[in-house]
């Protein structure tokens, strides 16, 4: 095994221990930020020590490089150069994480480390949560030293989702993957989370109907999928609390008027109306929106973020910020769906639809799955796959 080899098994290891301690993403140690970022620097130091690159660069490569370049010049117009240098900083730290994935060929055994990776990610965050939830407001917060934002949450528990619906198509530990498939279910549900429920529920969708066969059998498995999908949230919904429970009533729904972030896009796109010709297309700055608008919700005025990462995006880095996330985003959606990776696919669209109804600006689960993406396009060719929907071109 040449020193090559060796490194990329050292990487592969780091970054399934960097996933295995996502939940850490929760655990503040200071001004530093999370206790994750610390883990994060083990695969970044361990691939950039033999800078190597592999072939061409890859359309989301470049878009997602331009996105992090833009952000960070426009500090030079910011209206608050702090905010702007900061968010800057985790754009950078973020993409020099993601760009690890362009110096390896991995193989199919790395790829199914990766996702085992992933699939752990999900079971200490479920771990954690049965340990440090409390119900509090109708719904299960995790805040005690680690906290984290309901929404969020679900977005931890979506990978290993998929991964057991993948398991249970290939009939590969079947009994138990119901039962934990179940369980994360269950968690999802107990946070509260209409957004977070939503972005799995597509996610999910996204996972049945990326196939390309659409045979008579195939669609009748989809629906009947779909069928004990509903079936399983109704049941699990019944024996929660009232509380939680009127949740995700139908007039609830209707009446919160989106928690507040009606009144919060509307703000927003009028401070976007408002502003220069100028500052329509080059924004006021990255990571600025809670200097510029002031929100009304729950009956006081505070600076925040705008629940919604297009919008927000709009606003900090202007149309031309906006198109160029917009295809960076894309470029991800199209490799992993041209490549037919059902996995990343619906872990990409779960997050995409979160984004409409929460900021994930520097979320790292949503820079996870685009590293995983990543490494997939510079995977080495023609390799034996044995996981359903995944081709190597």
């Amino acid at each position: 095994m040449d020193t090559f080899e060796k490194q990329k098994n050292a990487y592969i290891k780091a970054l399934c221990f960097y996933l295995f301690c996502l939940p850490l993403n929760a655990l503040s140690i200071g001004t530093f930020g999370s206790l994750l970022k610390l883990i994060a620097f083990v695969p970044v130091v361990i691939a950039y020590m033999r800078f190597r690159i592999l072939r061409r660069y890859r359309q989301c490569v470049i878009f997602q490089l331009l996105f992090v370049l833009f952000a960070c010049f426009s500090i030079a117009w910011s209206v608050n150069t702090s905010l702007s240098i900061d968010r800057s900083i985790s754009y950078v730290l973020l993409y020099l994480l993601i760009f690890t994935g362009t110096f390896f060929e991995v193989d199919s055994y790395d790829i199914k480390k990766i996702k085992n990776g992933f699939l752990w990610s999900t079971r200490t965050t479920a771990i954690v949560m049965l340990l440090f939830s409390n119900f509090s407001r109708g719904r299960w917060f995790l805040s005690s030293k680690i906290s984290e934002d309901p929404n969020y949450l679900c977005c931890y528990l979506v990978a290993g989702i998929i991964i057991l619906l993948q398991r249970i198509q290939k009939s590969e530990k079947k009994r138990i993957s119901y039962i934990e498939l179940i369980l994360y279910l269950v968690l999802v549900v107990a946070t509260g989370s209409r957004g977070g429920l939503l972005a799995i529920a597509t996610g999910i969708l996204a996972y049945l109907f990326s196939s390309k066969k659409r045979l008579p059998k195939e669609l009748a498995k989809i629906f009947g999928a779909i069928i004990l999908i509903i079936a399983a949230f109704a049941i699990i919904l019944y024996f929660m609390p009232e509380s939680l429970r009127e949740r995700y009533s139908l007039n609830t729904i209707i009446n919160s008027q989106g928690v507040g972030r009606y009144a919060i896009w509307e703000e927003g796109i009028r401070v976007f109306k408002e502003s220069s010709f100028i500052t329509k297309f080059f924004g006021a700055g990255t990571g600025t929106v809670t200097s510029i608008i002031q929100i009304f919700e729950y009956g006081k005025m505070h600076g925040y973020v705008m629940h919604n990462i297009f919008l927000e995006t709009l606003i900090e880095t202007g149309i031309i910020g906006l198109l160029i996330y917009l295809f960076a985003i894309g470029s991800f959606i199209r490799a992993s769906y041209k490549f037919q990776d059902k996995f990343s696919f619906a872990v990409i669209i779960s997050m995409v639809t979160l984004s409409f109804s929460t900021s994930l600006h520097t979320f790292k689960p949503y820079f996870n799955i685009m590293l995983f993406i990543i490494l997939l396009l510079y995977s080495k060719p023609n390799h034996v796959d044995n996981d359903p929907g995944i081709v190597v071109p």
